[in-house]
């Protein structure tokens, strides 16, 4: 009952502002990856809106939602029985200000639940951070500032900075931490995007059993290399094909006093997208 009213609320804010937005748009891919160990299997739902306030204030609002399983090929210990059907919601609200026509300033707040079963309110782990934009030129920013964020696996406050160039009207490059990526459209129909970018959760598993007082914990860290395609159908609607190779630099699982480490967790990656702009 608390997660359907949690998933609920997050999805009653989004709706509420969207009515308002400037800018509204729905994704939704699906994914696998196979190792030597396990495949996982990744489905996700991405709702993202923006609005102008003024001349100098933007917003922007975004409710994720994200199902994981993993399908073991080799033996682990009982607990990796319980990764299936791993659910992540997450709520994101940013705002930026200019402060100058060269300087603007980002602020985001971010909740975050991760759960297996019987979530708790108390397992919300709350992230965000801020960030400082200069421009050079219409062309070239650089964005540098703190997150507290979980990419890798774990809770914590991590520096991170974007430098944003656009080198022509067809080609934009983003160099940076967590994410590198360089985007080429030959047409207003296509782009093709090459990018890099680090990815974290952190997991809490309740045990099944009512007589079990100890949760196990997973945490993950990705680092994924992509190649992705994006055709627009029409003005609305565009397909995204994306293909790779990730490494689950972290794969940790806590049982009680019993941590498993797995590192044959490399493999490559398929994903296939819907996007619908209102």
């Amino acid at each position: 009952m608390t997660k359907n009213l949690f998933i609920n609320f997050l999805f009653m804010i989004t709706t509420t502002f969207i009515s308002a937005q400037n800018s509204v748009i729905i994704d939704a891919t699906i994914g696998t990856q196979s190792t030597g160990d396990f495949n996982k299997n990744e489905k996700n739902i991405n709702i993202t809106s923006s609005h102008a306030l003024t001349t100098t204030t933007a917003i922007n609002n975004a409710v994720e939602y994200t199902n994981t399983s993993f399908n073991i090929k080799t033996v682990w210990n009982n607990a990796i029985e319980q990764l299936n059907n791993l659910q992540k919601v997450s709520y994101t609200l940013g705002v930026k200000q200019s402060l100058s026509s060269q300087w603007s300033i980002q602020a985001n707040i971010n909740p975050v639940a991760a759960f297996k079963s019987n979530f708790k309110t108390s397992e919300i782990i709350l992230l965000g951070g801020l960030g400082l934009e200069h421009s050079f030129s219409p062309k070239t920013q650089l964005t540098v500032g703190l997150q507290r964020n979980t990419y890798f696996g774990k809770k914590q406050i991590l520096p991170t900075v974007t430098l944003h160039h656009q080198i022509s009207n067809s080609i934009n490059v983003d160099l940076g931490f967590p994410s590198t990526q360089f985007s080429y459209s030959n047409n207003p129909h296509t782009t093709f995007r090459l990018s890099t970018q680090i990815q974290g959760s952190y997991y809490t598993i309740t045990p099944q059993l009512q007589d079990s007082n100890s949760n196990s914990t997973l945490q993950l860290s990705t680092i994924s290399s992509l190649v992705e395609f994006e055709r627009n159908i029409d003005s609305d609607w565009f397909l995204t094909f994306k293909g790779g190779y990730q490494n689950n630099s972290t794969f940790k699982l806590t049982e009680s006093n019993t941590v498993t480490n797995h590192n044959n967790t490399e493999g490559l990656i398929a994903a296939f997208g819907i996007k619908y702009k209102l």
